[in-house]
This record gives C-alpha cells, structure tokens and sequence, in this order.
C-alpha cells in the first residue's frame, strides 16, 4: 500500500507542475512568473524526494492512520483536479 500511495503523490505532483507549466505560458508578470518557477522546482524536489523514499524505504513504517490520512488528502486533490 506504501508504494501505490507514494506512486499517487508522485503523479498528483506532476500533474500540478503540468497545470502550472500550462499556465506559465500565458502572460503573467515577471515577478509572477518567478515565483511560479520556484513553486515548479519545490515541486520537482518534493518528488525526488519522495521517489529516494520509496527506493530506500523510511526508517519508520507509516501507521494506518498515517496512510488513511494522506490517501484521505489524496482523494480529495483528485477530485478537485477533476
């Protein structure tokens, strides 16, 4: 379950950054355009980080709360992205 919900969150950031690059690409100021390419790069290290976490493993297990909440949080991003 770990893995999938790790997969999840990989896909649901690169579906953010997608949207944000798509809108990058419209007119926005400078100072706009910035800060939306720095939001892009912590969301590309989020997701190398999670993938280093999926690879090496966490040293301690998630609870099933813990993986209740975030596929909680994961449902809901979908939703709203639909």
């Amino acid at each position: 379950m770990k893995d999938n919900l790790f997969d999840r969150c990989i896909k649901l950031i690169s579906t953010l950054i997608a949207e944000i690059e798509h809108d990058l690409s419209k007119e926005l100021a400078l100072k706009d355009k910035k800060m939306i390419t720095d939001l892009i790069n912590k969301l590309i290290q989020t997701t190398i980080k999670l993938e280093k976490i999926k690879q090496i493993g966490v040293e301690e297990e998630l609870s099933q709360q813990d993986l209740q909440i975030i596929n909680d949080f994961l449902e809901k991003a979908q939703a709203r992205s639909s």
